[in-house]
């Protein structure tokens, strides 16, 4: 029971011994820094409460277990979003890397977690959304056959296209998983979970679930007031101060300690089978899979920044520190250039929303370094702390209100620059 739960021995002593005595309470709260192995953990218990044999060691033979280990056990929903890509395309180059059966586990679970954000049930009265994706839902489970533990893997490059494939399969339908999680999918889940289980109890799993909007959360409140006696409810959160004092208790903590290097290194080790040496952490290790690298988008912030800084000074007298980054603009290379029309051109660089969020870090991280500067100037500190501020609520729209990437950069480019430029 929970061997493949590496470096959180605290939580695993205390989930054993409360499923052990009996005392698993019927809401949780997985919460601590993120890659700390929170949903796989959830993911576990889910296992170890429908086992049929009661040990729920990883290989039990049980059918309940089989279910749960490949994420095909109908008496578990998941609901929120999380870095589904990132996950895939690192479980991809394990499968491509060792073509052995934990690498199978680790790709078809990979690709189950986005996958089950499409259950049916979440998504009634919703079906024509549903059905903008149904073709490609259909092609990811017939790849999964194919490449699924157990099966005889195709050679070479034919795996690799295969891969390929789903993988384009995957992208199309992650950008459709809402951001923050709605009440209508509450709401079904809350009814669902009013349901006799198949197996001995039903789990329903909430992902990021900071990231709700108000209504949702007083629906979920409400169901954790009164929870029905056969299902069991992780919430998992890398940001339990944003999580609401009466959800919070409600709900039995359990915090995650940070992965230390040794864990960091083990995780990539033993569960990735690769390299560990060049990664400083295990989010480090995953962002080195997505599709614009970490450089690239910082390349792009400061276009972003130095651009602004160059229109607004064209019109104004701006602070010292930033009149200066419209000097750098103007000597370099994309001087005759709009910033944004740059940024456009880089195709689909920070057209969907987890390039977005990473870029809005970049953009953080920058002003985060313009305000060491020692001879920042009083209103160049005013004007960083405002666009501070500014990125941040470019944050919670995407999170929670799903506007477009490509509009909020757009919005965020002129009240960035209206900061400079003052009243008109």
């Amino acid at each position: 029971m929970f061997e493949n739960i590496l470096f959180q021995d605290d939580v695993v002593a205390r989930l054993k011994s409360d499923l052990a005595s009996g005392s698993l309470p019927p809401a949780m709260l997985f919460s601590g820094p993120e890659y700390a192995g929170k949903c796989t953990t959830a993911l576990e218990v889910a296992r170890a409460l429908s086992c049929e044999t009661g040990r729920a060691e990883w290989n039990c033979p049980c059918k309940a277990c089989e279910r749960h280990r490949l994420l095909l056990n109908t008496d578990a929903i998941f609901l929120g979003r999380r870095p589904f890509m990132q996950e895939i395309r690192a479980s991809r180059a394990t499968l491509e890397r060792s073509r052995a059966q934990a690498g199978q586990y680790l790709y078809n679970r990979a690709v189950r977690k986005l996958l089950r954000r499409f259950d049916p049930m979440l998504w009634e009265g919703e079906e024509a959304k549903l059905a903008k994706v149904s073709a490609a839902l259909q092609s990811i489970g017939e790849e999964l056959e194919v490449v699924g533990p157990g099966s005889t893997l195709p050679e070479g490059e034919k795996l690799v296209k295969l891969l390929g494939s789903a993988e384009k399969h995957c992208a199309a339908i992650a950008e459709l998983v809402p951001a923050s999680i709605p009440i209508n999918q509450v709401r079904r889940a809350a009814a669902w979970s009013y349901n006799t289980p198949v197996g001995k109890k039903r789990v329903v799993v909430v992902e990021n679930a900071d990231l709700m909007q108000e209504s949702a959360r007083n629906s979920l409140l409400k169901l954790l007031e009164e929870p029905p006696s056969s299902t069991v409810f992780i919430l998992l959160t890398a940001r339990r101060s944003a999580l609401m004092p009466t959800i919070l208790s409600r709900v039995r903590a359990y915090p995650f300690a940070a992965r230390t290097e040794e864990g960091k290194d083990a995780v990539i080790g033993k569960i990735f089978r690769d390299e560990p040496v060049d990664f400083g952490s295990l989010r480090d290790y995953f962002l080195s899979f997505h599709t614009v690298s970490s450089e690239k988008l910082g390349e792009i912030a400061r276009i972003f920044v130095d651009g602004l800084c160059s229109q607004a000074a064209r019109t104004r007298r701006i602070p010292a520190l930033l009149s200066a980054r419209a000097v750098d603009y103007l000597n370099s290379p994309n001087a005759a250039s709009d910033p944004l029309a740059l940024i456009a051109a880089d195709g689909k660089t920070i057209a969907d929303a987890e390039s977005f969020a990473l870029f809005l870090e970049k953009l953080l991280e920058y002003c985060a370094s313009l305000m060491r500067i020692p001879a920042l100037d009083k209103d160049a500190l005013v004007a960083l702390t405002r666009w501070k501020k500014l990125i941040e609520n470019a944050r919670h729209d995407s999170d929670l209100l799903r506007m477009s990437p490509s509009l909020l950069t757009q919005e965020l480019f002129y009240r960035m620059r209206s900061v400079l430029e003052g009243p008109k």
